[in-house]
């Protein structure tokens, strides 16, 4: 939503892409978790096409948006709590107003989830990297699942967590195409 509601500023635009979901067959969980990810930024972006282009919606209205849609699409309890709400709204607002390179997102990101080893995100810095140099959906698709097998030999990971973490960036990746 973040990437969305800045479309205008000096990052590079962005045009949702309407083939939101990514996996076909969803049958594992983390997978399903990417496809809904992408399935709520899109329809949310459908609904309120001015978060497209640097609305300037206000924080709270946003994690409300967001938790009304998670509602609508079957997650009865999305499990956050006021005080994690609020986290996620500092986190909104450290990344509206971060620098544009990449790293200094990753990086205000990364200070703002405390709650996942930094190893995990440098895992998923690292596949971002690999991932993004290829153009082929499908070659993504390949490369993320010889990841999914490599999670699964890590050991001290949460590994449904982190493989969570890698469909969402698969999936995100192919939710936004440049314009």
């Amino acid at each position: 939503m973040v990437t969305a509601i800045n479309g205008g500023d000096a990052r590079t635009s962005w045009k949702i892409n309407d083939e939101w979901k990514v996996y076909s067959n969803s049958s594992r969980q983390h997978k399903e978790l990417g496809n809904s990810h992408n399935r709520a930024i899109y329809e949310l972006c459908r609904e309120n096409p001015t978060l497209r282009y640097g609305s300037n919606i206000s924080d709270s209205a946003l994690s409300s948006m967001i938790e009304t849609k998670l509602k609508q699409m079957g997650y009865s309890d999305v499990g956050i709590s006021s005080l994690e709400w609020g986290n996620i709204i500092i986190l909104i607002r450290n990344l509206k107003n971060a620098l544009n390179t990449s790293s200094d997102l990753n990086n205000v990101f990364i200070a703002g989830i405390s709650s996942s080893p930094t190893l995990d995100y440098q895992f998923l810095d690292e596949y971002l990297d690999s991932v993004l140099l290829l153009e082929d959906r499908e070659e993504m698709i390949i490369f993320t699942e010889k990841i999914y097998t490599k999670i699964d030999s890590l050991p001290g990971v949460k590994k449904e967590l982190l493989k969570g973490m890698v469909s969402i960036a698969l999936c995100s990746i192919n939710l936004w195409v440049p314009i």
